[in-house]
């Protein structure tokens, strides 16, 4: 078994900074981009789909990083 290291979350106005990417607090609301970084329950999500109102949790809109 490999571990890897988790990215480092460094808050800051309601997002999180990972080197130099923002990201941010998941929002139903918001309309997410391919490659977009969400937080969501105390894990990262990146958006493979464009998504508005699809949980991070659903695996065929969002991986987990």
């Amino acid at each position: 078994i490999v571990e890897t290291e988790r990215p480092a979350l460094h808050p800051r106005d309601g997002a999180f900074s990972i080197g130099n990417t923002i990201a941010v607090a998941y929002s139903g609301a918001s309309t997410y981009q391919i490659g977009n970084i969400v937080h969501y329950n105390s894990q990262l999500y990146r958006a493979k789909a464009i998504s508005t109102n699809i949980l991070p949790t659903v695996t065929a809109n969002w991986d987990l990083i």
